[in-house]
Protein backbone atom coordinates (compact mmCIF):
# COMPACT_ATOMS: atom_id res chain seq x y z
CA UNK A 1 0.00 0.00 0.00
CA UNK A 2 1.27 3.50 -0.32
CA UNK A 3 2.04 5.09 2.76
CA UNK A 4 2.35 8.37 1.74
CA UNK A 5 -1.31 8.31 0.46
CA UNK A 6 -2.91 6.37 3.05
CA UNK A 7 -1.14 8.72 5.65
CA UNK A 8 -2.74 11.55 3.60
CA UNK A 9 -6.13 9.90 3.80
CA UNK A 10 -6.26 11.41 7.31
CA UNK A 11 -7.25 14.53 6.08
CA UNK A 12 -10.37 13.75 4.13
CA UNK A 13 -10.88 12.50 7.71
CA UNK A 14 -10.55 15.96 9.03
CA UNK A 15 -12.42 17.52 6.72
CA UNK A 16 -15.11 14.81 7.55
CA UNK A 17 -14.82 15.79 11.26
CA UNK A 18 -15.10 19.52 10.26
CA UNK A 19 -18.43 19.12 8.35
CA UNK A 20 -19.78 16.79 11.05
CA UNK A 21 -19.35 19.65 13.73
CA UNK A 22 -20.70 22.79 11.27
CA UNK A 23 -24.09 22.39 13.17
CA UNK A 24 -25.44 20.26 9.78
CA UNK A 25 -29.14 18.97 10.97
CA UNK A 26 -29.28 16.52 8.47
CA UNK A 27 -31.36 12.57 9.21
CA UNK A 28 -29.61 10.73 12.36
CA UNK A 29 -28.38 8.06 9.38
CA UNK A 30 -26.60 10.44 7.34
CA UNK A 31 -24.85 12.08 10.15
CA UNK A 32 -23.71 8.35 11.36
CA UNK A 33 -22.82 7.08 7.96
CA UNK A 34 -20.30 10.76 7.68
CA UNK A 35 -18.99 10.17 11.20
CA UNK A 36 -18.28 6.38 10.13
CA UNK A 37 -16.95 7.50 6.59
CA UNK A 38 -15.00 10.04 9.09
CA UNK A 39 -13.45 7.76 11.67
CA UNK A 40 -12.67 5.01 8.80
CA UNK A 41 -9.88 7.63 7.03
CA UNK A 42 -8.71 8.22 10.63
CA UNK A 43 -7.84 4.77 11.39
CA UNK A 44 -6.53 3.77 7.88
CA UNK A 45 -3.94 6.85 8.48
CA UNK A 46 -3.55 5.30 12.01
CA UNK A 47 -2.52 1.63 10.93
CA UNK A 48 -0.03 3.42 8.94
CA UNK A 49 1.36 5.62 11.21
CA UNK A 50 2.21 2.34 13.49
CA UNK A 51 4.44 1.05 10.87
CA UNK A 52 6.52 4.02 10.61
CA UNK A 53 9.04 4.00 13.34
CA UNK A 54 10.06 7.49 12.75
CA UNK A 55 7.34 9.85 11.94
CA UNK A 56 7.80 13.04 10.28
CA UNK A 57 5.74 16.35 10.11
CA UNK A 58 6.62 16.22 6.05
CA UNK A 59 6.10 13.51 3.75
CA UNK A 60 8.91 12.60 1.39
CA UNK A 61 7.26 14.48 -1.29
CA UNK A 62 6.74 17.89 1.13
CA UNK A 63 3.53 17.73 1.95
CA UNK A 64 2.62 18.22 5.80
CA UNK A 65 0.89 15.01 7.39
CA UNK A 66 -1.25 14.89 10.33
CA UNK A 67 0.32 13.38 12.95
CA UNK A 68 -0.22 10.34 14.60
CA UNK A 69 -1.61 11.52 18.19
CA UNK A 70 -4.03 14.44 16.68
CA UNK A 71 -5.01 11.24 14.18
CA UNK A 72 -5.99 9.40 17.36
CA UNK A 73 -7.34 12.05 19.10
CA UNK A 74 -9.53 12.64 16.30
CA UNK A 75 -10.56 8.80 15.78
CA UNK A 76 -11.89 8.86 19.94
CA UNK A 77 -13.43 12.02 18.76
CA UNK A 78 -15.43 9.99 16.31
CA UNK A 79 -16.45 7.06 18.16
CA UNK A 80 -17.68 9.43 21.01
CA UNK A 81 -20.00 11.08 18.27
CA UNK A 82 -21.08 7.73 17.11
CA UNK A 83 -22.20 6.10 19.98
CA UNK A 84 -25.39 8.52 20.66
CA UNK A 85 -26.18 8.08 16.76
CA UNK A 86 -26.02 4.10 17.29
CA UNK A 87 -28.47 4.19 20.53
CA UNK A 88 -30.83 6.44 18.17
CA UNK A 89 -31.47 3.66 16.39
Amino acid sequence: MRRTETAVDSRAGIECYGYNTSGDTGLEADKASEWRAGRDAFQRSLDVWKGIEHPARMSATGFEVTPPALVARKLAECDRAIQPLRAAR
